[in-house]
C-alpha cells in the first residue's frame, strides 16, 4: 500500500515586513500536510480454539487511562526510514548526492496515541544544527500519518559543502501537543555530498560584501520591539492574557546589494517562533521593519516570568560579510500572568546616574581645554607677546548624569598671578560652557620672555570670592615675547605625491566608522589626504593653505559645536533677529555637516559618526559652499528659499565634480550601480521625494534646480548635449556650469529659479529617464558603487 504524502512549503511564519525605503520580505504559500485514512484497530483478538480467561478468577482490570496523543516518526512502505535524503524523485534507498544536482528530502510521522491532535504543531528540519525549514500541521487523527515527499529547497536554505552532513527531523519542537513535559521525538540521518562539476565563481573582495545586521530604529530600545496594546496605546507591560506584538529591524550595512534570499529567525528561549524570508535586492543602507506580529502564543507555550528573545539575521549563513556575533541580538523581557494593575506608561525611560561631575574639557576642534592665542577664533595655542593681541579660551563640561544646580567659578592664573575669574550659574548634565576670545590686555607686569604657566581652577565659590572646594585643575605652558615663526611655505604636490595620497582611499573606503584616538578625536588623516589631493587637482592649491579649518567630530561633539556656536552668535544679535537665527542654527544638528564663517574664520564641521566615504561626500558638498562664499559672497548675504536653493545646487554640483574627479584620478568606477528592481525603485522614490519637498526644502529644490538649469536654460545648451550623450556631466563641464550659476546676481535669483520651475512638470519624466538610464545591466558585486556616492551616481546631473 502506498502512503499518501502531500508536499508542503514553509509555514505561515514566513512573515512580511515594511521597509524603509521599500523592499518587503515575501511570504511563501503554506498548504498543510494532509493525513492518510486512520489505521485499522490493531487490538489483539484471541485465536480460535483458545480458552477464554475466566473473569471470576482474573485480576480486576486497572482503570482505563485517559486518551492521549503521541507524535512519532513513521517509516512508510518502501522507505528506508522516516527521514530520507535522496538525489532522485522516487523515495527509496539513498543515492549519491552532488552539490550541483537537486536534493530531495522526504519525511513522515504518525500519531501513535489514542487521541486526535487538534492543536497546530510544527515539524523542524535541521542541517548540521542549523534550522533550515519549518512545517506546520493543524491536526492529525489518532493512527493517521502525515508527511512531505520530495522537498527540494534545501539548497536555497543553506550553503551546501562537500562532505558528510547530518539532517535531523524534530517533531513538535515547541511542545504544543500533549503535556508540556512530553519529550520531543526526533530522527537523524547522515548524508554525503560529492563535489559538483560546475566551475566556482570568482570571489568578491570581502570589503564589498553585503552586511545585513540588526539595528535599532528611532524610538526603539533595540532591534526587537515587544509591546501590548492597552486602551488604544502601546505599553511595555507584557502579560499572558493580552496579545504580545513583536517587530524586528535589520538593515544592509554593507557596500553591495544582497544577491539572494536570506532568512531572519526570531527565537524565545532558544525556540524559533517566527521566520522571515527576505528576497533580494536589499540595497546598501536599506532598512527592514517587520510588520507587527502577534502569533507568539500560537507558536510556543509561554510561562510567566523572564524570557530571552533573540533575533538572528541570515540565520542559515547564506550571505557573506558579517560575523555571526554581529548578526545576532538578544534581550530579556518579562511576561506576567495577568496585566499589571498599575500601568506604568508606554515606554518608561531608563534611570540615569544623578551625580554631576563638572570638569575642564576641550571643546570640539580645540587642541586643549584652555589656550592662549594672538588671534580671534583660534582653536590652537600660539605664542603671544607685547606687540600682539592676547586672548584666552577655556571650556568646561558636566560629565556626570545629574545637573549641577549650584554656582561654579573658574579662576585663571599666569604663573601665580590671578588674571581672570568667571561665575557659572549651574551646568546641566552633559552640557558645556566655554569662554571664547577673552582679552588678556592686562597681563602681569614685567613678564620675562620665554615659557610661562597658564593654570585654571574650577570649583564652588565661597562668600569671599575664593574657591570653597576645588573640583578640577588644568595647567599648560605658553610662550611670551618670543620670535614669531617664519611664514608658512605654500604646499605643492608632485604627481607621485598626489598618487600616494590618492592611494590612501582603500584605507577607509570600505569601513563603517573612522577610528577614534585616545583623545576621542577621529583619525581622519587618510581621508583628508585624499580630499586634499582632489582639491589640489581642481584648484592648484592645498586645503592646508586655505583660511579654512575642517573638523570631523563625534556625534556628541558635533552637537556641542553647534550649541556653542549658536549661543555665541545669539549673544551678538539684535533681539528681533534671535528667534529666526536660533531655529535655523539648531536645525544643523539633524544634518551631516555644514560650512560657516565664525569668529573670523571659515569652518567645515562634519558629524564623523558616518561611514568614512559618506564623510568624504559631505566634505565635497561643504567645500562647494566654501568655494561659493569665496567667489560670490553676495549670494550668502541675502536670504530666500530660491537663494538657498541656488546655494545648495552649487554645493551638489561641486560634490559631483569632486567625486567624479576622484574617479578620474584613481581610474576607478565609484558611482556605478546595477540595473535591478531595488535601484530602480530607489531612483523613482527619491526623485518623487525631491519633487514633493521642493516647495519647502532648500536641498530638494536645489537638486531639482540643477537638473532644470541644464534641461531648460538656453545658455547651457551645449552642456545639455553632453549630459544626453555621456549620461552625466564630466568634471570639466561641471566646473563650467558651476561658474555660470555662481555668476547669477542675488537680485536675479528669484526670477531665474521661478522661470525654471515652470518647466518642472514637462522635464521631470526626462530627469527620471536619465537617472534610470545610468543603471548598468549585469553589473556584479565587485563593480557596485559605494552607497555613500549613490546621489552623485544616480540622482545628480
Amino acid at each position: 500500500m502506498r502512503v499518501l504524502l502531500v508536499l508542503v512549503t514553509t509555514v505561515a511564519l514566513l512573515l512580511s515586513g515594511c521597509v524603509r525605503p521599500a523592499a518587503q520580505p515575501s511570504a511563501t504559500p503554506s498548504p498543510l500536510p494532509q493525513e492518510t485514512r486512520p489505521a485499522t484497530d490493531t487490538t489483539p483478538v484471541p485465536a480460535e480454539g483458545q480458552p477464554t480467561p475466566d473473569p471470576g478468577n482474573a485480576t480486576p482490570p486497572a482503570p482505563p487511562l485517559p486518551p492521549s496523543s503521541h507524535l512519532a516518526p513513521y517509516t512508510p512502505q518502501g522507505w528506508p526510514g522516516p527521514l530520507v535524503v535522496s538525489g532522485q524523485p522516487e523515495v527509496g534507498e539513498p543515492v549519491p548526492l552532488h552539490l550541483d544536482r537537486p536534493v530531495l528530502v522526504s519525511w513522515a510521522l504518525t500519531n501513535r496515541g489514542s487521541a486526535d491532535v487538534t492543536t497546530p504543531f510544527f515539524v523542524d528540519l535541521y542541517f548540521d544544527d542549523l534550522l533550515v525549514e519549518r512545517w506546520q500541521a493543524r491536526e492529525i487523527k489518532a493512527g493517521a500519518i502525515k508527511g512531505v515527499q520530495g522537498w527540494d529547497a534545501l539548497g536555497d536554505r543553506v550553503r551546501l559543502t562537500p562532505g558528510e552532513h547530518t539532517l535531523r527531523l524534530v517533531i513538535d519542537p515547541t511542545r504544543l501537543v500533549g503535556n508540556s513535559d512530553q519529550f520531543t521525538e526526533s530522527i537523524s540521518v547522515q548524508a554525503v555530498w560529492l563535489p559538483g562539476d560546475a566551475t566556482p565563481s570568482p570571489g568578491v573582495d570581502a570589503r564589498v560584501f553585503s552586511r545585513v545586521v540588526p539595528f535599532t530604529p528611532p524610538d526603539w530600545d533595540g532591534p526587537i520591539q515587544a509591546y501590548s496594546v492597552l486602551n488604544g496605546r502601546m505599553s511595555r507591560q507584557l502579560s499572558l492574557d493580552t496579545p504580545t506584538i513583536l517587530r524586528i529591524a535589520y538593515r544592509n550595512e554593507g557596500f553591495t546589494t544582497t544577491p539572494r534570499d536570506f532568512f531572519v529567525y526570531l527565537s524565545v528561549d532558544d525556540q524559533v517562533v517566527a521566520i522571515f524570508r527576505q528576497q533580494p535586492p536589499l540595497i546598501p543602507d536599506e532598512e527592514v521593519l517587520t510588520k507587527p506580529w502577534a502569533g507568539m502564543v500560537d507558536a510556543l507555550r509561554l510561562a510567566p516570568g523572564p524570557h530571552q528573545l533573540t533575533v538572528k539575521v541570515d540565520a542559515t549563513d547564506l550571505l557573506d560579510g558579517a560575523e555571526a556575533q554581529d548578526r545576532t541580538y538578544t534581550t530579556v523581557l518579562v511576561w506576567h500572568s495577568t496585566q499589571q494593575a498599575e500601568e506604568k506608561g508606554p515606554f518608561p525611560e531608563d534611570s540615569l546616574a544623578t551625580i554631576p561631575m563638572p570638569r575642564f574639557e576641550a571643546p570640539p576642534g580645540w587642541d586643549a581645554p584652555a589656550l592662549v592665542s594672538p588671534a580671534v577664533g583660534a582653536l590652537e595655542q600660539a605664542p603671544i607677546g607685547p606687540g600682539t593681541s592676547r586672548f584666552l579660551n577655556w571650556g568646561v563640561r558636566n560629565r556626570g548624569g545629574g545637573d549641577m544646580a549650584g554656582a561654579l567659578r573658574v579662576m585663571a592664573y599666569i604663573d601665580s598671578t590671578l588674571v581672570g575669574s568667571w561665575d557659572l550659574s549651574g551646568l546641566g548634565a552633559g552640557k558645556m560652557e566655554a569662554v571664547l576670545d577673552w582679552s588678556m590686555a592686562t597681563m602681569p607686569p614685567a613678564m620675562a620672555p620665554g615659557s610661562h604657566a597658564l593654570t585654571l581652577l574650577l570649583g564652588t565659590p565661597d562668600a569671599d570670592g575664593n574657591l570653597a572646594q576645588t573640583l578640577d585643575r588644568f595647567s599648560r605652558s605658553f610662550l611670551w615675547d618670543t620670535p614669531a615663526p617664519p611664514p608658512r611655505t605654500p604646499t605643492a604636490y608632485t604627481l607621485p605625491q598626489l598618487r600616494e595620497r590618492l592611494a590612501r582611499l582603500d584605507a577607509f573606503f570600505y569601513t563603517r566608522r573612522l577610528p577614534v584616538g585616545e583623545d576621542r578625536r577621529y583619525q581622519a588623516d587618510d581621508l583628508l589626504a585624499v580630499a586634499d589631493a582632489v582639491y589640489f587637482s581642481l584648484y592648484g592649491k592645498s586645503l592646508q593653505d586655505e583660511d579654512l579649518a575642517i573638523h570631523i567630530l563625534s556625534d556628541r561633539d558635533y552637537a556641542t559645536w553647534i550649541d556653542l556656536q549658536c549661543r555665541d552668535v545669539l549673544r551678538l544679535l539684535a533681539p528681533d533677529l534671535r528667534p529666526r537665527y536660533q531655529e535655523g542654527c539648531y536645525r544643523l544638528v539633524g544634518q551631516s555637516g555644514f560650512a560657516a564663517s565664525w569668529r573670523g574664520r571659515w569652518h567645515i564641521v562634519i558629524n564623523g559618526d558616518l561611514p568614512p566615504a559618506e564623510v568624504l561626500a559631505v566634505l565635497a558638498h561643504e567645500l562647494g559652499h566654501f568655494r561659493q562664499a569665496l567667489a560670490n559672497p553676495a549670494l550668502g548675504q541675502a536670504d530666500s528659499l530660491d537663494l538657498r536653493a541656488l546655494r545648495e545646487a552649487l554645493a551638489f554640483l561641486h560634490e559631483a565634480v569632486f567625486l567624479r574627479t576622484l574617479e578620474e584620478l584613481t581610474g576607478r568606477s565609484l558611482t556605478a550601480y546595477p540595473r535591478i528592481e531595488g535601484y530602480q525603485r530607489y531612483i523613482q522614490e527619491v526623485l518623487a521625494g525631491y519633487r514633493a519637498g521642493a516647495e519647502r526644502s532648500d536641498h530638494d529644490r536645489g537638486r531639482l534646480l540643477l537638473w532644470l538649469a541644464l534641461l531648460s536654460d538656453s545658455n547651457l545648451r551645449s552642456f545639455r548635449t553632453t549630459l544626453f550623450i555621456q549620461g552625466h556631466l564630466p568634471p570639466t563641464s561641471g566646473r563650467q556650469v558651476f561658474a555660470y550659476l555662481l555668476g547669477i546676481r542675488p537680485q536675479e535669483v528669484d526670477a531665474y529659479v521661478a522661470n525654471l520651475f515652470r518647466s518642472l512638470d514637462a522635464q521631470f519624466p526626462g530627469v527620471e529617464s536619465l537617472a534610470l538610464s545610468r543603471l548598468v545591466l549585469g553589473l556584479g558585486a565587485s563593480g557596485e558603487g559605494h552607497p555613500a556616492f549613490r546621489e552623485v551616481g544616480l540622482l545628480l546631473p
